[in-house]
């Protein structure tokens, strides 16, 4: 395929939406500020549109103008790429970006933890399917309903006023582990995918989880109450007081399945693993003219979030060396290293497998022989003007990108890439 044909396929439109997605954003947390970096001769420089001025500032300040540094450039077109690459079934379309911010306000970072988190669902089940008695096997295969079968869980929280998404996050989670030692929990449930999502909108975060789980039949009644019981035991430890009488807390159950016939009841596999994928908001969500930008700033301040997506039961890995091992890689929830190049899978996206999406980090030569890494762009932020916290940023960044691009032309030989601003790299070109 010619590649600028590429730039007109439906994968080159999804990372333009994304590019929208992380520029809309950017000037979302400023308050709706047209902030744009350009090149001096001097280094970059952070100018405002409206004004025409040179965005500066000491060491620590103007913090939301350095999140929309981040999210501008996650946003820039030649850090996206389209195009045609070889898998273990033959060629396919691919699309992603080179280099993403560990900010869970970023686009790009949502979509590469949500391809991941999808991988290991996949892998968790067909594993967990494995090692299901025969007799069960067979029973799910009729439908008969108190045999195990799969179920998406999904359990709300009414928010607390003034309460912050760190807080209510905090909140479910501690719930959802009272939840989970409930003797009806043990009793019924076999294994699980749980995901923990921030519904965000102009009133605050309305925080609820999405759980797809294989398990027994469980009387709603008893299962609402249970949920209710444990979400009011964590408000009362984290609060100091419990639920209203008169609150409502929602509880839904639908059938997992293959084909789905009603909607109210039942839902498709890959919509369920979906639901359960999500990190803390969906981009859109972030877009909604009424959230208060200091909102946006409270979740870009967040140094470590709790775990948002986990295996449960016998999704999880045997026990090796005295300790369950999860599949989940956690060491992405650690934040602020996202512009250093060491914690950025490449953000693959195609539908044909067959090409290494863990790859390792890249590791920089000067960073190895002093035998550790530098400051992360969270901690430069309290320590370096605005003017020279920026000049390292997009440094890391171009880094980051160039990396990537070796990395792609080197082991990919046969691939024909173009980025979103029209550059061509990758081996295949010379015979495309």
């Amino acid at each position: 395929m010619e590649p600028a044909l590429l730039l007109e396929g439906d994968k080159a439109e999804r990372q333009e939406r994304r590019i929208m997605e992380g520029r809309g954003i950017a000037k979302a947390i400023t308050g709706g500020r047209d902030l744009v970096i350009v090149q001096d001769h001097a280094g970059p420089l952070l100018v405002d549109l409206d004004t025409g001025e040179v965005v500066e500032g000491d060491k620590g300040e103007l913090r939301a103008e350095r999140f929309a540094v981040l999210l501008t450039l996650a946003a820039e077109e030649r850090n996206h790429w389209t195009g045609i690459l070889q898998g273990e079934k033959g060629a396919f379309e691919g699309s992603g970006s080179f280099w993403h911010t560990s900010l869970r306000l970023d686009p790009n970072w949502m979509e590469a933890m949500r391809r991941r988190s999808r991988k290991e669902a996949h892998e968790a089940w067909r594993k967990m399917k494995e090692g299901l008695p025969v007799h069960e096997l067979v029973a799910m295969k009729k439908g008969y309903n108190w045999r195990l079968s799969p179920k998406l869980l999904t359990c709300t929280m009414p928010h607390v006023k003034g309460k912050t998404s760190l807080e209510e996050f905090t909140r479910y989670n501690r719930a959802f582990e009272l939840f989970r030692k409930r003797q009806g929990w043990m009793q019924n449930v076999w294994a699980g995918i749980k995901g923990v999502e921030n519904a965000l909108d102009k009133d605050g975060p309305h925080v609820h989880g999405h759980n797809l789980v294989m398990a027994r039949y469980w009387p709603f009644a008893d299962l609402s109450e249970s949920w209710r019981e444990c979400l009011n035991q964590a408000t009362c430890e984290l609060y100091g007081f419990g639920l209203a009488e008169d609150v409502t807390v929602f509880v839904n159950v639908k059938k997992v399945v293959s084909y789905v016939r009603n909607g109210e009841t039942e839902v498709g596999w890959e919509d369920a693993v979906e639901e359960c994928v999500k990190y803390v908001t969906k981009p859109g969500d972030l877009l909604d003219e009424e959230i208060p930008a200091e909102t946006l700033l409270e979740l870009a301040e967040v140094r470590r979030w709790p775990r948002m997506f986990e295996l449960l039961g016998k999704c999880r890995k045997a026990k090796e060396g005295g300790r369950e091992a999860a599949l989940l890689d956690t060491a992405c929830i650690s934040d602020g290293k996202g512009v250093t190049g060491e914690a950025s899978p490449v953000d693959l996206e195609g539908k044909e497998g067959g090409v290494n999406l863990d790859l390792d980090p890249e590791e920089d030569e000067d960073e190895a022989i002093k035998g550790a890494r530098p400051p992360t762009w969270r901690d430069l932020m309290d320590v370096m003007p605005f003017s020279d916290w920026l000049r390292v940023v997009v440094m890391r960044a171009e880094r980051g990108r160039s990396f990537r691009m070796r990395w792609f032309s080197e082991n990919h030989p046969e691939a024909v890439l173009v980025t979103l601003d029209g550059e061509r790299f990758g081996g295949g070109l010379a015979h495309a």
